[in-house]
């Protein structure tokens, strides 16, 4: 809702409607203005769309990623070949971990992960699939490296269809908030997000509160909403490393078995 220099670039554009919230670094370039609300992304797309579509709730809205046969065909031929369970019920197939985030700061610990991936495949009789980019192969394989279960990695050997197609399939998907996560959740898996800076009000996962869990801490300065804090220690900025494994495993069964 703040991104200001977007409303630039629109009004130097030449733009003859622009339409933003009515925020000081954004109003400036807009011939429409909106007083902002605090709420989810996407009712604050909503809200910026009114005068075509109307009135809309969250209920109204169709949150779904298109997956071909093309890309479900290329997972289980994937997952086959490394002897990862995919036609059995609850119990017998497959989770995944998206450990990686797009700043520091978001990230939980590799020995943390490492102790959720080992348990919950023990519990669920599941394969612990890590997903990632190739620039996150260092550390998928640092999880790896500290587990106990054999896991698959798909770091760097699927593009955003193909991902899509994979999470459609998992038990569950856990990480730390990121664009993977709610893929997944466009895909109507179940997801365990650890948040810390951002904030989940507005960028926590879209869905159902009992299949989509958000867990934060009680740290005082959440969310600061600040992803960026340059060459300053990550000691200072605990707010997703105290969240603990338990809490985590708990989240991801609450999600997996609810009614």
């Amino acid at each position: 809702p703040d991104h200001w220099w977007g409303a630039l670039v629109a009004f130097m554009a030449g733009i003859s409607v622009r339409i933003g919230y009515d925020l000081e670094d954004v109003s400036p370039f807009l011939t429409s203005r909106i007083a902002f609300q605090h709420e989810h992304v996407v009712m604050q797309n909503v809200r910026l769309l009114k005068r075509w579509v109307g009135d809309m709730t969250a209920d109204d809205v169709v949150y779904q990623y298109p997956i071909t046969d093309k890309d479900r065909q290329f997972i289980q031929n994937y997952l086959q070949t490394r002897e990862v369970r995919v036609d059995e019920p609850i119990g017998g197939r497959y989770f995944c971990i998206h450990a990686g985030s797009g700043a520091s700061v978001k990230q939980w610990g590799i020995e943390q992960w490492a102790m959720v991936a080992d348990t919950l495949a023990g519990q669920l009789n599941a394969t612990p699939i890590l997903t990632g980019g190739d620039h996150e192969r260092g550390l998928v394989q640092a999880i790896v490296d500290r587990m106990e279960t054999g896991a698959c990695v798909t770091v760097g050997d699927t593009d955003i269809n193909q991902l899509a197609a994979l999470f459609e399939g998992a038990l569950v998907v856990l990480g730390p908030d990121s664009g993977p996560l709610h893929l997944a959740a466009a895909v109507q898996t179940p997801t365990v997000a650890l948040f810390g800076a951002a904030d989940p009000v507005e960028f926590g996962q879209w869905g159902a509160k009992n299949r989509h869990a958000i867990l934060t801490t009680d740290i005082g300065c959440r969310p600061c909403r600040v992803l960026d804090w340059g060459g300053d220690d990550l000691a200072n900025h605990p707010c997703v490393r105290e969240i603990t494994v338990g809490r985590v495993l708990d989240a991801a069964r609450r999600v997996l078995y609810v009614d």
